[in-house]
């Protein structure tokens, strides 16, 4: 979470090594990466100029994505 929205900041993230997605909402950004990227993404909004208000991670166990894919389908 940042404390505004920044398009240009998703740009800026985007182009981190290892990010495959970024979603927006508001000051919310949900990132998905391989890999832990929290300290260059930290970075890189900090170097942004944009205030960093907090980073959150979200794993998901085998039985998150057996649901997903195989329930929700």
């Amino acid at each position: 979470e940042t404390a505004e929205p920044s398009p240009q900041l998703v740009k800026v993230i985007k182009k981190i090594k290892g990010v495959s997605k970024v979603e927006a909402k508001d000051k919310v950004l949900r990132i998905t990466t391989d890999t832990d990227l929290r300290a260059e993404i930290s970075k890189a909004v900090v170097q942004s100029g944009v205030a960093l208000i907090q980073v959150k991670i979200q794993e998901f166990s085998l039985d998150d994505i057996y649901m997903k894919y195989f329930h929700e389908g």
